[in-house]
């Protein structure tokens, strides 16, 4: 009967390193891709920040060559406003659209319709420039 013991309580141990084994290979495999996908998602926040930056660039041109050009105000349907004064960039240049404005689907009030021309320049890393902007609606003033 001490054999029987013996042989039993020699093959505890052994089960529970192969437990033990397996545990710390499903936790290094676990390990492992969570790095992966922790890379990966590293770099496309990477990718998604210049993105943003491109993005704030252009705004702050279009605000900054609108402040030049005698805008002072941009007004947001929500009633909200931001000081066209406080932006800096590069001086845009706004063409008129040689397409009508009535076959296009858009009304033309004597505002100027901005294509994307951006005076030269681009921006670092921007792989397209500001196409198809709504219509600048002139100021009016109602009494």
């Amino acid at each position: 009967m001490s054999s029987i013991r013996k042989a039993s309580e020699s093959q505890i141990p052994s089960v529970a390193e192969e437990h033990y084994r397996r545990l710390l290979s499903q936790i290094s495999l676990s390990n492992c891709s969570l790095v992966r996908e922790n890379e990966a998602m590293r770099e496309r926040l990477n990718e998604l920040e210049g993105l943003l930056d491109d993005h704030m660039k252009h705004l702050k041109s279009i605000y900054f060559t609108l402040h030049k050009k005698g805008y002072s105000k941009l007004e947001f349907p929500d009633g909200d406003e931001v000081n066209l004064a406080q932006f800096e960039g590069l001086l845009l240049n706004f063409k008129r659209s040689s397409i009508s404005g009535e076959s296009n689907g858009h009304h033309h009030s004597g505002g100027s319709y901005l294509n994307g021309t951006l005076s030269g320049h681009q921006y670092p890393g921007s792989s397209s420039l500001l196409t198809d902007l709504p219509t600048i609606q002139e100021p009016t003033t109602t009494h």
